[in-house]
């Protein structure tokens, strides 16, 4: 099993052998975009997007399957799913934004990416150390 990611719908990771961490969505060599969670009660999936130089694949996968390969040595298994907590914007009457009720339920996938070691991965909501 290779190294360990949790990531929530709609969250992308940059992966390549020569990923720029300043300029990852146009350095890539693969975006994998977690598009989908399910966790229901006899099984768990998500639904990825990997994007390449040659196009768009989409795939489900499930807890259990075999690992899904793309590229010569690469490939991502998808190993469970967290129900994340999260606090909601309380709703405000003036402007009307927010939510009536105070928390909600997330589902984050959680996945196993094998690749070689000089093969870098970026979080899209990564940040840089300061200074």
């Amino acid at each position: 099993m290779g190294l360990r990611i949790t990531r929530a719908v709609n969250t992308v990771v940059y992966g390549g052998y020569d990923l720029d961490d300043k300029r990852p969505n146009s350095s890539f060599d693969h975006r994998i975009w977690i598009r989908g969670v399910r966790n229901h009660r006899d099984r768990q999936e998500g639904i990825v997007n990997i994007k390449t130089g040659l196009g768009v694949e989409e795939h489900v996968i499930q807890v259990g399957d075999d690992p899904l390969h793309f590229g010569e040595d690469l490939s991502i298994e998808m190993v469970g799913v967290r129900d994340r907590i999260a606090q909601a914007e309380p709703y405000c009457e003036v402007c009307g934004r927010g939510h009536s009720f105070t928390d909600r339920q997330t589902p984050q996938a959680e996945l196993a990416l094998n690749a070689p070691r000089n093969y870098r991965l970026i979080r899209d909501n990564a940040r840089r150390k300061s200074r």
